[in-house]
């Protein structure tokens, strides 16, 4: 199951005085959110692709602390389930601002991954974890094959740049991506007018399938959703991947089934409510003084 981009509302950039509601009203989405992706996905693994909180890099301690708190009720399960944290530029920095060692010591001090990955059977692909911002790596796993699965918040295959520096330290068979908010399919083209192909998840019917192997001549790359209706989208998602080994191969392959869990459209909903209210109070302030 991948999470991405929750960004959980601060304490200082929200300072209305509806603040207090607006965080309740967040943090349920996300919670019910969870909840329906959990039975939906019923995962073994649970990826958090970055930007965790909205004010992680500058929040102070109390307000870390606070907002910290919210994230493990929001996103608690039943039993044990492996885990990944993946830091986000809104985490620890590296987008618009140099990354802080403060906050990245911060952010590893907080979220500690669970990640075994011979349990899942996942041990012959190798997992690291890449910052695109600085090029930062972290070997999760050492597969026993040369199929390698790199763990990005920032999208990697739309920046050539980016993609230029990527493939200067592994050579990745999948890209698991976030950052930009939106759920889509991003494969190398080398003959094309573009560099790459872009599929959104809209248009695939929330689900696409790949194959990867040792020898894949092209960078794939998913990215994941947010699940956070304040985000300034219209379609939120959790994301659903699925490894299935193929046996028919001598050596190691596997088909990847990513799934985009759809969530409902909050400001739609917010908007009705609003509505209710306002026709509920006019009919009221007629029946008062009629």
């Amino acid at each position: 199951l991948i999470v991405a981009d929750p960004q959980l509302i601060g304490y200082t950039r929200e300072p209305t005085p509806f603040s207090s509601l607006t965080r309740w009203d967040s943090d349920r989405y996300l919670r019910m959110g969870f909840e329906r992706a959990l039975t939906a996905c019923h995962p073994d693994l649970i990826l958090f692709l970055g930007d965790l909180m909205d004010e992680g890099v500058h929040a102070s301690k109390v307000d870390f602390d606070r907002t910290l708190e919210r994230f493990n009720a929001i996103f608690r399960t039943d039993k044990p389930v492996q885990r990944i944290y993946v830091p986000g530029d809104n985490d620890i920095g590296g987008e618009e601002q140099m990354i802080m060692p403060y906050s990245l010591n911060r952010f590893s001090n907080s979220f500690s991954n669970s990640f075994e990955a011979e349990a899942l059977g996942l041990d012959a692909i190798s997992f690291v974890q890449i910052n695109p911002f600085n090029g930062a790596q972290s070997i999760l796993w050492v597969g026993s094959s040369a199929i390698c699965v790199v763990l990005s918040h920032g999208p990697i295959i739309r920046f050539p740049d980016i993609l230029k520096n990527v493939r200067s330290l592994v050579s990745p068979a999948l890209i698991l991506s976030a950052h930009s908010h939106t759920a889509s399919y991003y494969e190398e083209v080398f003959n094309g007018a573009q560099p790459f192909k872009s599929i959104s998840m809209l248009s695939q019917k929330t689900s696409h399938t790949v194959a990867i192997d040792e020898h894949n001549s092209t960078f794939k790359e998913f990215q994941t959703a947010t699940c956070n209706y304040r985000m300034g989208v219209d379609n939120m998602a959790y994301g659903c991947l699925t490894f299935t080994r193929n046996n028919a191969t001598p050596r190691p392959s596997f088909n990847v089934r990513y799934t985009a869990l759809w969530l409902p459209r909050r400001f739609h909903q917010l908007a009705i409510y609003f509505f209710i209210v306002v026709v509920l109070t006019i009919y009221g302030l007629r029946w008062l003084f009629w």
